[in-house]
């Protein structure tokens, strides 16, 4: 049985990784929401996961607990959030997960290629 891979999902981690960017830059004088408070985490997960890294430098165990921190914020916010939050919400997180589960191959792969 052949394995199904959605590539896709790279394009929108590019994209957001650009708008946690925008975010990250935009002026903090107003007041903090929860889409800027989900960027911020989301972008600190991307670096650790080595998205922002042209070395490709990762620390998966602190990308795991901030994707765990997002989920804990998914489930404990059920029911109480904008449906363009929860949105959002939803979307990092799958797309957190997949760069997550990306990365940790990789990084089996890496440690296959350098016992050899």
């Amino acid at each position: 049985m052949e394995k199904k891979v959605d590539h896709s999902w790279k394009e929108r981690v590019q994209s957001e990784k650009r708008k946690a960017e925008q975010a990250a830059q935009q002026d903090f004088s107003s007041e903090p929401s929860f889409l800027q408070f989900i960027s911020a985490l989301s972008a600190q997960a991307m670096g650790h996961l080595g998205i922002f890294s042209e070395k490709g430098e990762r620390d998966l165990i602190q990308a795991k607990y901030l994707i765990d921190i997002l989920g804990i914020l998914e489930e404990k916010t059920k029911n109480n959030l904008t449906q363009e939050e929860e949105s959002f919400l939803k979307q990092m997180l799958h797309q957190l997960r997949m760069a997550f589960v990306e990365a940790s191959a990789r990084g089996v792969q890496d440690v296959g290629k350098g016992g050899s």
